[in-house]
């Protein structure tokens, strides 16, 4: 599960860095980093809301809250996934675990949450559409070190997976979706 700084929520948000610091007064932190409060994005969005409306309690969508714990529950798995694939150091037994552990469908899931979250709320839900793709670029560039290869774009305009230097030979690179002609 990520964790924000006061400055990361504001950048990521889009607000002032006073604004999301008031909202998150008297708000229990989700964890500490260095020393420093840091809170989950859904604590810190709800604060904002409940900071910018005046709102209480009373105004909660359970919808919206519920998809919250969908999103932290699918971030903690592909939080998990990530530290067992960083663990498995060569390169075919990750793809084993890789296809195994599904973790790019989750990544998927995790994605269309996020657009369910977003398109629920009109007040907020754009500036966080702008947040939630940025979380998700930094996720797929995590994701794409851990397994070991990078997305580039060939001569024909299609994306393909490359750099599998701990294996030589085209038919294992097929098989793990290196090379894909028919893509």
């Amino acid at each position: 599960m990520e964790l924000f700084s006061v400055n990361r929520l504001a950048g990521l948000l889009e607000k002032d860095r006073q604004t999301v610091k008031r909202a998150l007064r008297g708000v229990k932190p989700d964890g500490e980093e260095r020393g420093q409060d840091r809170w989950k994005m859904t604590t810190a969005v709800r604060a904002l809301e409940d900071h910018q409306g005046g709102r209480t309690s009373g105004g909660v969508n359970y919808r919206l809250l519920a998809l919250a714990d969908q999103i932290e529950e699918t971030w903690s798995t592909i939080d998990d996934h990530f530290a067992q694939l960083r663990a498995v150091k060569e390169f075919v037994p990750r793809g084993d675990l890789l296809q195994k552990l599904k973790t790019g469908l989750l990544l998927q899931k995790l994605s269309d949450l996020l657009r369910q979250a977003n398109a629920m709320d009109d007040k907020i839900g754009t500036i966080l559409q702008i947040a939630t793709d940025e979380m998700m670029r930094e996720l797929h560039a995590r994701y794409f070190d851990i397994v070991g290869f990078e997305v580039a774009e060939d001569a024909k305009g299609r994306f393909i997976r490359i750099k599998a230097s701990e294996i030589a030979d085209a038919a294992t690179r097929k098989k793990w979706g290196h090379i894909d002609p028919d893509r």
